[in-house]
């Protein structure tokens, strides 16, 4: 039993010493920290008072570190001045001289608390007083600018995200676009809450609601702008997927217009369609949505803005629409000019020659029909076998030239096959057309076929040959075929 006692006892003892030891360390501790608290703060004071209050504020934030609170305790500054210890007053005075005033605040509102300079430091204490009020004026007007403007750039950035997520395009890459939208309805309350703030503290010149309203309003901006710019960097990395499509949709486009400026470059072009001031306003119109929709892809390329793709591939499908409209637009213009300058046939010609029937089943000339070896009246056969040949050539003529005003020179170029019997005024007109579709097709190819050029030069020919008197009318083709006629071998 006395063992164990004696035991117990030495455990008690041991015990002891370690806690005494423990309190003599933090004690020992304390009075450290108390005497670089004290040292700093000295060294604060004379940095302020010597106008160095960027040193001051660096000092003075380490003897709040050290021991925050302001006390009477006086602390020697130099000889036999002692001033209390209330770091918490001459740090704020610091940082106000430095222009932080938002960063004084939390430190005037402690020294308040602390209540010692006002009686302790009262020339300290006054200059805070002056400090604080200018501080205040100061700080409300930045909160009310620093608001409106976190509120203004924050809606616009929700715009911005809410217009990125009705691009169907872009959305559909974007699989967790629902959660995107509601992050940016979150940020977006936060917001509305803040406009809120400040219109209550506008009123009220109550700074506390002024700064919350403040901070609430850049937390609901930086938010979406965090929002926005994850987008942004996941579109951009599936530029190429983007890329694609759009470029379908300019090749689309750039195909209407070859077809539209293959019919331009037929005849009657001059007269039919660069006289119409709506037809060539569109036209122009619709080059100048193609040619910004391949800047805008160079650009995304080069800076992978997949919004630039996304507008892109809305100008090339404008541009195809009005390429075909356009197209539609001048086949129906050719064909009426064709129309009305079909030629009257002549009173002595009618009365000398057999109706041609029109172009129906069984006419002649008409392909897949057989030919019609009665053209006069029932039961008298034609007189020669000749006079068949000469009454189609002028409805292939006919055929040939509607196949030209719509643009399809081949048409136009296998339906006219010229037969050596035929008058040698219409076989001059075959040629001239046929001349006139293998030159469109030289033209409509970028001119890289030397021998359709060749062909439409031997249809010149051809067709002079048969008849001289027989030239390109300016009215009914365009110039560069009419030069093209005019040049003699």
């Amino acid at each position: 039993m006395i063992r164990r006692i004696a035991t117990l006892a030495l455990i008690w003892v041991a015990l002891a010493t370690l806690l005494v030891a423990h309190a003599t360390a933090l004690v020992a501790h304390a009075t450290v920290a108390r005497a670089d608290s004290r040292a700093a703060f000295r060294e604060g004071v004379r940095a302020y008072e010597e106008g160095r209050w960027a040193d001051a504020a660096v000092l003075l934030r380490t003897a709040v570190a050290e021991d925050p609170r302001d006390s009477k305790e006086r602390v020697t500054i130099a000889g036999l001045r002692r001033i209390p210890y209330v770091p918490n007053v001459v740090l704020a005075l610091a940082l106000a001289k430095t222009g932080r005033c938002e960063e004084a605040v939390p430190y005037m509102e402690a020294a308040v608390a602390h209540d010692i300079a006002g009686a302790d430091a009262p020339v300290f204490y006054r200059q805070m007083v002056m400090v604080r009020a200018e501080c205040g004026r100061e700080l409300r007007a930045t909160w009310v600018a620093d608001a409106d403007s976190a509120i203004a750039e924050g809606r616009r950035v929700a715009t911005e995200i809410a217009a990125i997520l009705a691009r169907p395009r872009i959305a559909r890459i974007l699989a967790d676009a629902g959660q995107v939208a509601e992050r940016a309805a979150r940020a977006r309350e936060l917001l509305d809450s803040a406009a809120t703030l400040l219109d209550g503290g506008r009123r009220s010149n109550d700074p506390k609601e002024l700064r919350d309203a403040s901070r609430s309003a850049a937390s609901g901006r930086d938010q979406l702008l965090e929002i926005r710019g994850e987008v942004v960097a996941r579109l951009r990395e599936a530029v190429t997927q983007i890329l694609e499509p759009v470029n379908r949709a300019v090749r689309a486009a750039e195909q209407a217009q070859s077809r539209f400026q293959g019919l331009r470059d037929g005849p009657v072009a001059d007269a039919a369609l660069s006289d119409s001031t709506d037809l060539g306003q569109r036209a122009a119109a619709a080059a100048g949505q193609l040619n910004e929709a391949r800047e805008k892809i160079r650009a995304a390329r080069e800076r992978k803005d997949p919004f630039e793709l996304d507008e892109a591939s809305e100008l090339a499908a404008a541009a195809e629409k009005a390429y075909t409209d356009l197209h539609a637009a001048a086949t129906r213009a050719l064909a009426k000019v064709a129309a009305d300058s079909r030629p009257a046939a002549k009173t002595s010609d009618a009365a000398a020659t057999p109706k041609v029937a029109p172009p129906v089943a069984g006419t002649p000339g008409v392909a897949g029909t057989p030919p019609q070896t009665d053209l006069t009246p029932a039961g008298t056969p034609s007189a020669t076998a000749g006079a068949t040949t000469r009454e189609t050539a002028p409805v292939q003529l006919g055929d040939g030239a509607r196949f030209y005003f719509a643009g399809d020179y081949q048409s136009t170029l296998d339906t006219l096959v010229v037969d050596s019997t035929w008058p040698a005024r219409a076989r001059a007109h075959a040629h001239l057309l046929r001349a006139a579709a293998y030159f469109a097709r030289f033209r409509s190819g970028g001119e890289a076929d030397p021998e359709l050029l060749s062909a439409a030069r031997s249809e010149l020919a051809q067709g002079r040959a048969a008849d001289a008197s027989v030239s390109a009318d300016a009215r009914f083709f365009p110039p560069a075929f009419i030069a093209l006629a005019a040049t003699r071998p």
